[in-house]
């Protein structure tokens, strides 16, 4: 039977992609494409790239998935059609590939583990070709937003040097796209350290911010 094929006790895959696309729309109201291509995807252990003596981790996309010029985003389940990621929900966005059909990481099937011929082929594609987007709690209500990605490195403010932090062309883009807590996060502690600038903070990042603070503010 094939990966895309279900049983009958269990649910058809449309019916499990509509059921997942509502949750992850406020990540996708923040994109350029608020309605973009999305689809519930089982991933299982394949052997398909070890020719048959190993498995790892493995999604199947039909042809016009891969032709979306935007990609397509996808939440994967199990074999038992739960939530794939123990404890959380995760969106991953498998980019664009003009050239998918000649790339050696898209494998194509063409017939069942029975060897019936399928109507469509699929292709294979490792999960870690996929792109992680958010990760989210599968207990919340909604994504949590301070979890979303970018496919950018991340920089480690803290591990700068002050003439690194006073550098502007070097760290403005840097300071430009830093996250950062809303102040209706803030503790009665948080406030005290701010207002007194001493590092007695339960966040060790609001520790570290006014530790910088004083060196920067002594070599003014």
């Amino acid at each position: 039977m094939s990966s895309f094929q279900a049983d009958s006790a269990k649910k058809h895959i449309t019916e499990i992609t509509a059921e997942y696309r509502p949750f992850w729309q406020s990540v996708f109201d923040k994109t350029s494409n608020p309605n973009p291509q999305f689809s519930a995807k089982l991933c299982y252990m394949g052997k398909e790239f070890s020719g048959g003596t190993s498995r790892e981790e493995c999604v199947r996309f039909f042809p016009n998935e891969l032709n979306n010029e935007d990609g397509i985003y996808c939440e994967l389940f199990n074999w038992e059609q739960g939530h794939y990621h123990e404890g959380f929900r995760v969106l991953y966005h498998l980019p664009f590939d003009p050239h998918w059909r000649t790339n050696p990481d898209y494998k194509e099937v063409t017939t069942t583990a029975s060897g019936a011929k399928l109507t469509t082929p699929t292709y294979v594609v490792r999960v870690t070709k996929l792109v992680m987007v958010n990760k989210t709690s599968v207990k919340a209500l909604v994504p949590d937003m301070t979890t979303t990605l970018t496919d950018a490195p991340a920089v480690d403010l803290f591990s700068a040097t002050v003439d690194d932090l006073l550098s502007e062309d070097k760290y403005t883009e840097m300071f430009s796209e830093m996250e950062d807590d809303h102040y209706t996060k803030m503790t009665i502690r948080d406030l005290y350290c701010v207002l007194q600038n001493v590092p007695l903070s339960n966040k060790k990042w609001l520790n570290q911010l006014i530790e910088k603070g004083k060196v920067w503010q002594q070599k003014k």
